[in-house]
């Protein structure tokens, strides 16, 4: 026997109307378990599907129990017992398990245990069977513990009782002769009598109440109780009749608390259905102002693309002018420098004017002293050489005013080449800052044409998202009919259900 380990022998206690109900195979592999018998036992649902039903066997329970309810299903008959079984985590709790064969063309396929909380008077006559049957082992007994395990069934039960009902009357009828008939016949009817209460009682009086029984659960009432008297005549139809209620109570009862589960999830797929096609429709109407808005940006991104491209071009204008009067300055500086070289020639030329009216007024006054020396001969000569030096002062007056026109002129032209200097210099400075914004407007109408293009790509998303929106309306709407489906059917599982009455 699986021996599990270890234990703490603390009780874990449970209400009246709590049902741990599982189904096995024929192996005894567990195939379905209720929320309550996971609970109570410690373990995860699907920890218990598919191990052996032994996983909670408690090492107190003895094993000539477990080896008289395999003995009584395997024959095809419904058992139950009080059986302490053990927790997860070595703690145990206390039932009264009800096994009952699950047939399939004649052969059992499975067995389905209800269990139930048991009276303190149930658990102390088990703790008192417990340890008498421990006693037997400890002493090596081969007799077990006046316990039937396995009660002999009803019909042979009932055969004998009332065989041995007839026997007594026949044996009364065939008595010897001695007796007077009256009172041989008194004798007679009186044990007709006693067959006949005996069967009112031990028969009758229990069909009556088994009919009720059946009648009940007939009427779909699973409140009903049965006392365990199997081993009374018709006791086993009784307690056959009373599993059946158990079992379809505890079937009820799972039923039920599903459809609770499932009517709060049909509500929130429900409510949550309602929410996700009103935000859909938000969503939706945020995502048709977001387009507009979109597509009124790409018209103001495709107008400011062009506005920069209209003053790209004009700076580029700006630019080529710039240039054009970069070079007439410089054509500018040229005519200037030229003007310059022939000033500075004009001021050469002048010096030699100023030396030859110094040589000619020398000339003069040598012209003079000669014609003075020559007396009246050289008086024609004197007037001639005073007129050459009256020429000659005028020559050098005239050079001298010259140069200061030339002097001055040569300033002239010095600062108008210097600040035709200054203005190439700016005008270099000007067509470098148009180059600058030229260069950056198309920076501006590149970026400008890429946010356009990715508004546009935006504004194509935006209608993706609102086709998305649209599909989660539709999806929503179905899913709220679904929910609403999902509540009906509920609802009319339930009203199915409702008409069953298992108390509590």
């Amino acid at each position: 026997m699986k021996l599990n380990l270890p234990v703490t022998q603390v009780e874990h206690t449970y209400g009246d109307d709590v049902t741990l109900v599982s189904t096995t195979d024929a192996q005894g592999r567990i195939t379905h378990c209720n929320a309550a018998f996971a609970e109570l036992s410690g373990y995860a649902a699907d920890e218990l599907l598919g191990r052996a039903h032994n996983i909670v066997r408690h090492p107190d329970t003895p094993p000539e129990l477990f080896a008289e309810m395999w003995a009584t299903i395997s024959a095809g008959r419904p058992w139950s017992g009080v059986v302490k079984n053990r927790c997860r985590n070595g703690d145990h709790y206390w039932v009264v398990a009800n096994v009952t064969p699950v047939f399939e063309d004649g052969r059992i396929v499975a067995y389905m245990s209800v269990r139930h909380r048991p009276a303190a008077a149930q658990v102390a006559a088990a703790e008192a069977l417990y340890a008498e049957l421990a006693r037997s082992r400890e002493h090596e007994r081969e007799a077990a513990p006046p316990r039937p395990l396995a009660p002999r069934p009803m019909h042979q039960r009932l055969t004998l009782e009332l065989a041995a009902g007839l026997l007594a009357v026949v044996a009364l009828a065939v008595l010897p002769r001695g007796l007077a008939p009256p009172a041989q016949a008194a004798l007679v009817l009186a044990a007709a009598t006693g067959v006949l209460l005996w069967f009112q009682h031990r028969v009758a009086a229990r069909v009556r109440g088994v009919s009720e029984a059946a009648a009940r659960l007939a009427g779909c009432d699973l409140a009903a109780r049965c006392d365990d008297e199997r081993a009374r005549s018709l006791g086993t139809l009784r307690h056959a009749i009373w599993l059946a209620n158990l079992n379809m109570r505890a079937v009820v009862h799972d039923v039920r608390h599903e459809i609770r589960s499932i009517a709060g999830a049909a509500d929130e797929i429900a409510e949550g259905s309602r929410r996700l096609a009103a935000l859909a429709e938000q969503q939706s109407a945020d995502v048709q102002v977001t387009a507009v808005a979109m597509e009124q940006i790409t018209r103001s991104a495709e107008a400011v693309a062009e506005t920069a491209r209209e003053v790209d071009r004009a700076a580029d204008g700006a630019r080529q002018t710039a240039r054009r009067g970069g070079q007439s300055v410089a054509e500018l500086l040229t005519t200037v420098s030229a003007i310059e070289r022939a000033t500075r020639a004009a001021a050469e030329t002048i010096e030699l004017m100023e030396d030859i009216a110094d040589q000619t007024e020398l000339l003069s006054r040598e012209a003079s002293a000669a014609a003075a020396r020559a007396g009246e001969e050289g008086i024609a000569y004197a007037v001639v050489a005073s007129r050459i030096g009256a020429l000659a002062h005028r020559s050098r007056s005239s050079a001298q005013q010259v140069r200061q026109l030339v002097s001055a002129c040569s300033e002239h032209v010095a600062e108008g080449s210097r600040r035709a200097g200054a203005a190439q210099a700016d005008v270099q400075a000007a067509v470098e800052a148009v180059g600058c914004v030229a260069d950056r407007l198309r920076e501006i109408a590149t970026a400008t044409d890429e946010q356009a293009r990715g508004v546009a790509e935006a504004t194509r998303a935006m209608a993706r998202i609102d086709e998305a929106a649209c599909s989660n309306a539709a999806l929503a709407e179905q899913s709220t009919g679904a929910g609403q489906a999902l509540q009906a059917r509920a609802a009319t599982l339930a009203r199915a259900v409702a008409v069953f009455r298992v108390g509590g």
